[in-house]
């Protein structure tokens, strides 16, 4: 072999030498980039969510703002001033009870806060305790408050929870008392249901952009009293009437605020209520979480949101969980109603029971064709409006005891204000698990 076919040898054999010792370098430098950048979250949105769902195993998620109890420094109530409320004026009744419950409410005594009152007609007639009083007490009318009667004509029940929302601050809770009928006057039945969904609409664009500047919580609650007056149809007829009627509480205030002073064991302290329904708004991020407790049986072992399953194939698994639901604003009846709370399709909640005041414990077990291993998701719901609908028509001209004109087209355009800032998340807390092998 000649000495340059040697050389070349030589060269050739340098090189793969070369590239054997640095292409691991390389790739080991490249697997150490790419592994620094999947924890650091940036590499890829997957990585993102997994260390997000890492970081929420085994703990009770709140995605609402439970809120330290905190004082209320002023409460302000505005009663409708439609002419379609006189009848709950009339006599003794439960319209005059509930109200004179909420003007002098024990916890609002202790907290000594400022009290305003107003008249919503066409426009906010503030007044005094006293004139408020007389006015709720008077037959018909308002005497020693309002002096031009027209003012009781209609009132724009849109724009008086506007206004009621728009001027809430993080220390005030409002109180609205109202039959919750829109003001429609000379519809004929063929546009009445139309007329009804244009009001609602409103109602929904009214609260969204309340919702986009401040955080509130609504509380809607129903009540029915002896109603003593005539009532004027949407289609404009007069109807006699001497029997029970609804009437509504709209409550508006900082979750803090509501939590502290209505929250689900003190609701159920209110007499006469028959029905309510909460909204609130949902945090961007995890306001607050506090572990779980879980049990298993056997061999199978719980650590860290991680259970490790250890059973027969042939048998369904099955665990415990205690949670602390402490601060959501429902009482011990709704958190075990397993009715309230959706789990991963593997698993089923069999039932629920209260431990000590908002801790529950879940017994979940297996389906009969259901992965065992798998990820398990609760959540705890947001409260079902079933009953709103049941209450409503679209249509007065025959008049019930039990049902409003129109009400399903306002409660829902609230719900769906808060639907469209909770991007349409029904989740107030959830529970994240992994079983494994």
């Amino acid at each position: 072999m000649s000495s340059k076919n040697a050389n070349r040898t030589l060269l050739l054999t340098l090189r793969f030498i070369l590239m054997f010792l640095i292409f691991p370098v390389l790739f080991s430098c490249s697997g150490r980039e790419r592994g620094r950048a999947s924890k650091s979250g940036k590499k890829t949105e997957t990585v993102v969510k997994q260390a997000s769902l890492d970081d929420c195993k085994g703990k009770v998620m709140f995605h609402v703002n439970s809120g330290d109890a905190a004082q209320v420094k002023k409460v302000r109530y505005f009663m409708d001033g439609s002419g379609s409320m006189f009848g709950y004026f009339n006599g003794s009744n439960d319209f005059k009870t509930v109200l004179s419950e909420f003007v002098h409410l024990p916890s609002f005594v202790k907290s000594h806060p400022e009290k305003e009152f107003a008249f919503a007609c066409k426009k906010i007639l503030p007044c005094d305790e006293a004139k408020f009083e007389t006015a709720c007490n008077s037959k018909r009318n308002a005497v020693g408050f309002i002096k031009r009667a027209s003012y009781w004509e209609n009132s724009l029940l849109n724009e008086n929870i506007n206004s009621m929302i728009t001027q809430q601050d993080d220390s005030t809770i409002s109180l609205f008392f109202t039959d919750g009928i829109y003001s429609i006057s000379g519809v004929k039945s063929d546009a009445l249901l139309s007329t009804l969904e244009s009001k609602g609409m409103k109602t929904r664009e009214l609260v969204l952009s309340a919702l986009y500047k401040k955080d509130f919580q609504c509380l809607i609650l129903q009540f029915s009293s002896l109603f003593q007056d005539k009532i004027i149809t949407a289609a404009g007829s007069s109807i006699k009437w001497n029997d029970e009627r609804p009437f509504y509480v709209f409550i508006v205030g900082p979750d803090n605020l509501i939590n502290t002073y209505f929250s689900g064991d003190k609701l159920n302290q209110v007499g006469k209520l028959k029905n309510f329904v909460r909204f609130t708004k949902f945090t961007d991020e995890v306001s607050k979480s506090t572990p779980v407790k879980v049990s298993t049986f056997g061999r199978s072992r719980y650590k860290d949101g991680c259970i490790k399953a250890k059973i027969s194939s042939r048998q369904l698994f099955g665990f415990t969980i205690e949670a602390d639901f402490t601060g959501i604003p429902y009482d011990a009846d709704y958190l075990t109603d397993t009715n309230n709370y959706s789990i991963t399709d593997d698993y089923v909640i069999e039932k629920i029971t209260q431990v000590d005041g908002q801790k529950v414990k879940l017994y979940v077990q297996q389906t009969e064709t259901g992965n065992m291993y798998t990820n398990i998701d609760i959540d705890l719901l947001t409260q079902e409006e079933g009953w709103v609908s049941e209450a409503s028509c679209d249509n007065d001209a025959k008049p019930t005891t039990d049902k409003t004109l129109g009400l399903d087209k306002l409660v829902f355009g609230i719900q769906d204000a808060y639907k469209i800032v909770n991007n349409n998340s029904t989740s107030l807390a959830s529970i994240h698990l992994l079983i494994t092998k």
